[in-house]
């Protein structure tokens, strides 16, 4: 299901007697992802046990890691179910936090993507997307996707995450 090359944590003890803990930077080199999914609808992903004491949420802005980067990654996808293949190659991700602004600003990008569906003609496609998460607001400015040399370029924000609210635009460049 999953395999990566090299993973790094790099902590900050804050208190051991208060066992507070910062999370400084997390770093994952060349993680290959393979879901699987059979004609029955069952996939290769395990399926969580039951719990046996109540679980805490944990806020991701209380969580405030420093520096998160992906690089180097691959996701392929089978399902037999719907005859649907996908993969995913040059995948990298990187999320800074900022302690001034109590926000996240990221990027996730793909350079070769290809999508088979029923036996057609693979579909390749790269993805860039920039956003800026707050306590308050997800913004995504711009996410660009690439399908041969057509390209879908968007803006959105998501506000009020108990009762979204979405806006945004969209520009489509569309090649025959």
């Amino acid at each position: 299901l999953l395999q990566v090359d090299k993973l790094t944590l790099r902590l900050k003890i804050l208190s051991v007697w208060h066992q507070k803990v910062n999370l400084r930077e997390i770093l994952i080199d060349h993680p290959v992802v393979h879901l699987a999914v059979d004609k029955a609808g069952r996939s290769n992903i395990p399926s969580p046990k039951a719990p046996k004491r109540e679980s805490t949420s944990i806020d991701i802005f209380d969580l405030a890691v420093g520096h998160v980067l992906l690089s180097n990654g691959e996701i392929y996808y089978n399902d037999r179910q719907l005859s649907l293949i996908a993969d995913v190659y040059d995948l990298k991700t990187e999320i800074g936090y900022s302690l001034l602004t109590t926000s996240y600003d990221g990027s996730l990008s793909y350079k070769q993507g290809e999508v088979m569906y029923a036996g057609l003609n693979p579909l390749p496609h790269s993805l860039e997307a920039k956003f800026n998460a707050t306590p308050a607001r997800l913004a995504f400015d711009p996410v660009v996707l690439t399908i041969g040399s057509s390209r879908i370029s968007l803006r959105a924000d998501m506000t009020n995450y108990a009762n979204p609210r979405f806006d945004g635009s969209y520009n489509v460049l569309l090649h025959t």
